[in-house]
This record gives structure tokens, sequence and C-alpha cells, in this order.
């Protein structure tokens, strides 16, 4: 083979061009298996921010609720991750009443957390349980969701106010 004196120069150029080629490619094969590695634990890590210690509570008398009134309950949880949580609430009988969702973002530790929620005026006399789901933004690729019922409650109407003449 006659190589000719410009053809080992031509050649050392080509190789220094490629030389920061192969740098580039392998900086970005390292941030990729760094992103992916990342990503990987963030799907499959066991997170638990938020355990449910127990049922939920119901804290008026003889279990009973006046439609129209105010149901007042308790449960036991231990919070080890500070996030806000999007809190639904639901009525459950033969009908579910679905409330509103709200943000809640209790503190960390244990601790006792009361609450009361509205039974409608329209809701039906009879037994109920109350269903609350918290849902916990984890990062962009997870959700943790925690589910507590009641023991069941009653629902009775409200005696009419009314008297005839």
């Amino acid at each position: 083979m006659n190589n000719r004196p410009g053809d080992v120069l031509k050649n050392r150029r080509r190789d220094d061009k490629l030389f920061g080629f192969h740098w580039f490619s392998k900086v970005c094969i390292v941030l990729f298996m760094i992103a992916w590695l990342v990503i990987t634990y963030w799907l499959f890590w066991p997170y638990e921010p938020l355990v449910l210690d127990g049922k939920i509570r119901i804290l008026n008398s003889n279990n009973q609720v006046v439609a129209g009134d105010f149901l007042s309950y308790e449960y036991d949880v231990d919070k080890r991750m500070d996030l806000t949580a999007i809190v639904h609430k639901q009525l459950i009988n033969t009908l579910v009443i679905n409330y509103t969702p709200t943000s809640s973002n209790i503190p960390l530790g244990k601790r006792t957390v009361r609450g009361k929620t509205v039974i409608p005026s329209y809701a039906e006399p009879g037994k109920y349980r109350i269903r609350i789901e918290a849902i916990y933004k984890i990062n962009h690729f997870r959700d943790f969701s925690i589910v507590g019922w009641s023991d069941s409650f009653d629902v009775i109407k409200k005696a009419n106010s009314l008297t005839s003449k």
C-alpha cells in the first residue's frame, strides 16, 4: 500500500473529529443510564407516606346522626412523609354520595385526626358508612392511595317542626 505523505495527515484530522464525537456519545450514554436508574428507583421503591391505624370511629352518640347535621369522626394515623393529599369522601348506602375533594396536609408523626362532615338533608334514613381516600403524589411517575372505612352508623330524618292546628 502506497501512503502519500498527505494521507497520514488527513486520517489524523478525521480521527480528531471522531474523537470528540466518541466522548460526546459516551457522556450521553452515562447520563441516560443515570436517568434510567433514577426513574426505576422512583417507580419501584416502596413509599408509604401515611399509615392508617384501624378504622374510622364515629363519635356521634349511639352512632346516629340526623340528616342535615354534622357527623363527627376520628382516626389514628402515622404520617411519614411531608406531602399534601387530595382527600375524597363518600357517604355510602345503596346510594353513594360524593363530597367535593379537598386538600389536606397533616403534620408528621403519630396522631389522632378528628373531622366533621355534613350529612346532606336529602340523605335517606338507613345504615351508612363513610369512605375516605387520600391520594398522595409522590413524584411525576407515582401516586400513593390509602382508603379508610368507618363502622356503620344510622342516619335518621329530622322531625318536622310544623305542628297542625
